[in-house]
């Protein structure tokens, strides 16, 4: 899944490339960017605070008196499958909106900023989804938890910041 995800970025950095006009240098320094910062390394960290959280916080005892623990690599796993729905909502489902959701007005501003609760509350859920799948989870709705600051910071975002211009200006230096 892994390579296959970093395919489908490349694929997306490249007509993102191509939308901003970037040179062919720039475009293959935005698809590594993408590759190794927003999804690998992404991946990672939250594979370790999830990992940490698990093995620290939500193990349950089993009949036979053993603690069964998570592996690192099922983490990992577990972020790199909820990475998926998050790529679909904001590199390809934020492509044909690009120029609407950076004008000035408040319909953009909440059309870009749900598109990024959408995909970060996709991206909490599925990572709910794989830990509540092991037996010796308890209380894997603790995952579920970041979903109240991301709803709050989504409300509060929609007093004036405009997520997903913002996105786009620290990604390409203009919003379109």
């Amino acid at each position: 899944m892994l390579l296959l995800i970093a395919g489908f970025i490349s694929a997306a950095g490249l007509v993102w490339g191509f939308i901003y006009s970037l040179s062919w240098p720039s475009t293959l320094a935005l698809v590594l960017k993408m590759i190794f910062r927003d999804f690998i390394a992404l991946a990672l960290l939250s594979a370790f605070i999830f990992y940490q959280t698990a093995n620290r916080l939500l193990l349950s005892t089993s009949a036979t008196g053993q603690r069964e623990k998570v592996e690192f690599a099922y983490a990992f796993d577990v972020a790199v499958n909820a990475f998926w729905p998050l790529f679909l909502t904001l590199y390809l489902g934020l492509l044909p909106l690009a120029a609407l959701v950076v004008r000035r007005n408040w319909a953009s501003l909440f059309l870009g900023n749900s598109l990024f609760l959408l995909a970060l509350g996709q991206y909490v859920y599925v990572t709910y989804l794989g830990y509540s799948a092991l037996p010796f989870v308890a209380r894997a709705e603790l995952f579920l938890a970041p979903l109240l600051p991301l709803v709050v910071g989504w409300v509060l975002s929609l007093l004036g910041l405009n997520v997903a211009r913002w996105a786009l200006e620290t990604y390409f230096g203009r919003p379109w």
